[in-house]
């Protein structure tokens, strides 16, 4: 075991015991949770990047380091106070706040300097809340300047233990503008900068997991890459035979042999997406692609995923279940008795996100879309007071979003 510097020895001491900027007593330590089952209490975290977990124990005065491939999770349970109390913001919801608080936290030169792996959670933090509020408010502009923070972080810690997700990330922003854009110049610049972040993140990949170790991380991150890369299409994919040819695409990978469980069936997923579009273009009957994504739905329930992982491929799911029944409803006359069946359906596709799984970190804005659209169902469909109960839920979860500031908050107020 490598002893510690004199230098570290002193600032690990002074943020063990004169603990007032972290509000923590002296005996408290940090939880490392490993992926073979095993829990390491006796230790307090005072670095961490992709390779490895830096701690220091304080028993014997030793740093001890683990492969990070090797940890599951950490809890630090000596986190500076203020970075908490930005987590318990994000999980709620109020994400600018969390961005406002987690910029202190990142700028409090005392703290850094005595555990280094706050500054990079704040930023990653910071970045991850912007981007939140730039896609529910559909802010290009905003989005562009998320990406700014995914790579100031990537300058500040190059080797920062968000690095491939942030380098992902980026790709990501750069969809959602396509996405957002209103023009096809606009639009074909936004997949072009997310194609390199994707080509970027690859070969950046492709460097630090060349070592055998890394085998199986390597061939995860390329296939998501290569996810990443599909999805790109799908906003391009005008017509039926596009939907069908791309869906077939995502089926592929879903169904390849070794895939992670994961990618498979998120992959699965955006098949499901394909088919129910593609019927909805050309007016085909899609009971057969229901019936496909409602299985997909029961294999995600009884999948080894984590339960984010789950929430997430849940929302998407239900997402596309929602957005096919509301379509084929838009297709109908307004007297037509069989709009106000399928409008039902369409409602229980979206209400089972907004009841089970309302902020989905990863897919908020499939939430928020959600329950506007369950919103506006119910206020089409005569209930009035599920459509002001659903109104008065989403105020609570997204109250920081502009979407709802401008548009949802004042839709009981329509005729």
């Amino acid at each position: 075991m490598k002893r510690l510097s004199a230098v570290a020895h002193a600032l690990i001491c002074g943020a063990l015991f004169c603990s007032s900027a972290f509000g923590e007593s002296p005996t408290q330590t940090d939880t490392i949770v490993l992926r073979d089952g095993g829990t390491i209490t006796d230790c307090v975290v005072m670095d961490e990047d992709w390779r490895e977990v830096t701690a220091y124990r304080p028993s014997d005065s030793q740093t001890v380091t683990f492969p990070r491939k090797d940890v599951e999770q950490i809890e630090f349970n000596t986190a500076p106070l203020l970075y908490r109390v930005a987590m318990t913001d994000m999980s709620k919801g109020r994400w600018r706040n969390a961005a406002d608080t987690l910029a202190q936290v990142a700028g409090d030169a005392e703290a850094v300097k005595a555990k280094p792996w706050v500054k990079q959670y704040a930023l990653y933090g910071i970045a991850e809340a912007r981007r939140v509020l730039a896609e529910l408010g559909g802010d290009s502009a905003a989005l562009g300047k998320a990406a700014e923070d995914y790579s100031r972080l990537l300058r500040e810690a190059p080797e920062t233990r968000f690095k491939h997700d942030a380098l992902l990330a980026l790709a990501r922003c750069a969809a959602e503008q396509a996405a957002f854009a209103g023009g096809a110049e606009e639009k074909a610049a936004a997949v072009k900068r997310a194609e390199e972040a994707c080509a970027n993140y690859e070969e950046t990949c492709k460097k630090d997991f060349a070592d055998t170790a890394f085998a199986a991380a390597l061939a995860e991150r390329l296939d998501e890459a290569r996810l990443g890369r599909l999805e790109l299409k799908y906003p391009g994919a005008a017509g039926a035979e596009d939907l069908a040819k791309l869906g077939g695409e995502f089926g592929a990978i879903a169904g390849e042999a070794g895939m992670p469980e994961g990618i498979a069936l998120e992959a699965g997923v955006w098949a499901g997406k394909c088919a129910l579009a593609g019927a909805d273009k050309s007016g085909a009957d899609a009971t057969g692609a229901v019936g496909e994504l409602a299985a997909l739905i029961d294999k995600i329930a009884a999948s080894g995923l984590e339960e984010g992982a789950r929430e997430r491929l849940f929302v998407q799911a239900y997402l596309a279940l929602g957005g096919h029944y509301y379509e084929r409803a838009q297709a109908l006359t307004a007297g037509d008795p069989n709009r106000r069946n399928v409008l039902y359906d369409s409602a229980l596709a979206y209400l089972r996100i907004a009841l089970l799984y309302p902020l989905a970190a990863g897919a908020e804005r499939e939430c928020q879309d959600a329950f506007y659209r369950a919103v506006l169902i119910m206020k089409e469909l005569g209930e009035v007071r599920l459509a002001k109960s659903l109104l008065g839920a989403m105020g609570e979860k997204f109250e920081q979003s502009d979407f709802w500031k401008n548009t949802a908050s004042t839709m009981m107020g329509e005729g």
